[in-house]
């Protein structure tokens, strides 16, 4: 087996950082081309191959994009408790390609499709399995990357430069999947679904070409499960006296022990889940966002359908194209925010000490 690099153990130079950084922004990029390969004319395969109404399709896909977006619970935790990120990210790549690959061979016998039950249930069973290996992805590669400039040799700058590129190159990819691939799918369907499944292999390759440099953080224990068990010592535990001034009712878990009378948890556990509840209000209204977000790959594609798309020369473009204005609105915005904007606030005094978090809210 390949030693584990940790922060102790890896003495890190600029160039290796900047190897690893793009083995993992690479895979990122082709995990999202496959991603968005899947979505973009996710509507036309199951309306034209699975011969289903729009109502059966659109609970389909928002049915599976929700469970693409619950998944990542599971990968975060499988990788804080279990087997760490990068065997996570690992295992979870093989699963994505497992289900691209049943798609694939299933679209390639599409002209016998109907009539056949079991190829339906097939295709749909392997788009979920497409759902658990992204959402396990999901969760950790962005972690991982940070994990990547966790060493002291590394300025804050570089992780900031690390997910603007970041980011840039998963919108990259939606890009190249709603227009190329989107139109490849419309043309022959069949050579549309097996491209993420190829894209999928070549995300695994980038990703392992980095193997021996990365920086590896070995598993420390599910941050969600210690959340869980603060919260539920603090309802079975009596009210404490105490006189201070800023009592909390999670506060009751600093008191809570163990069979051999130590406390359970540390006063900094406790503090990092009442900071969490503090926001949970905010992410509740993302609810909102995200139902109507949700509707661009399912009632808007199907409005689409019903548009006059011919541009230049009778040229149509694909209905998936539609879903590019927020996509290159991102593109355009984030080289002028890393090397226009950001540089500028830093001359201007009274904003000098801007921080990550304070850039990410304006």
């Amino acid at each position: 087996s390949l030693p584990i690099q940790t922060m102790e153990t890896k003495s890190v130079t600029k160039s290796e950082t900047v190897l690893r950084s793009l083995a993992i922004v690479g895979s990122e990029f082709c995990e999202r081309m496959a991603y968005y390969a899947i979505v973009a004319n996710l509507y036309l395969v199951l309306t034209k191959m699975l011969d289903l109404n729009p109502s059966e399709s659109t609970s389909i896909i928002l049915l599976w994009t929700g469970t693409c977006y619950l998944t990542p619970i599971f990968g975060g935790w499988m990788a804080d408790a279990k087997i760490g990120r990068f065997y996570a990210i690992l295992v979870f790549i093989l699963v994505y390609i497992c289900g691209l690959t049943g798609l694939a061979i299933i679209a390639s016998t599409f002209d016998n499709f109907k009539g056949n039950t079991a190829k339906p249930a097939i295709f749909i069973g392997s788009l979920f399995i497409v759902a658990l290996g992204t959402g396990g992805i999901k969760s950790n590669v962005s972690t991982f990357g940070a994990d990547q400039f966790s060493d002291s040799s590394n300025p804050v700058s570089y992780k900031q430069t690390f997910f603007n590129w970041f980011y840039f190159a998963i919108n990259l990819g939606a890009l190249l999947s709603f227009t190329l691939i989107a139109y490849v799918q419309e043309q022959t369907l069949q050579v549309g679904l097996i491209i993420p499944a190829g894209l999928m292999g070549l995300s695994a390759l980038l990703f392992l070409s980095g193997t021996r440099s990365y920086i590896r953080v070995p598993p420390q224990g599910s941050t969600i499960m210690k959340s869980f068990k603060i919260v539920y010592h603090a309802i079975v535990s009596p009210q404490p006296r105490t006189t201070m001034h800023s009592y909390s009712f999670l506060d009751r878990a600093k008191w809570a022990t163990g069979s051999d009378g130590r406390f359970l948890f540390t006063t900094q556990e406790i503090e990092d889940v009442k900071d969490f509840s503090r926001i949970i209000p905010i992410q509740l209204m993302f609810i909102i966002y995200w139902m109507l977000y949700a509707q661009m790959s399912s009632v808007f594609y199907m409005q689409g359908l019903y548009l006059d798309l011919h541009v230049f020369n009778g040229f149509q473009i694909p209905v998936a194209c539609l879903n590019l204005f927020d996509t290159a609105i991102i593109l355009i915005l984030v080289p002028i925010f890393e090397r226009i904007l950001y540089p500028f606030l830093k001359v201007c005094i009274f904003i000098y000490r801007l921080t990550f978090l304070e850039k990410t809210n304006r």
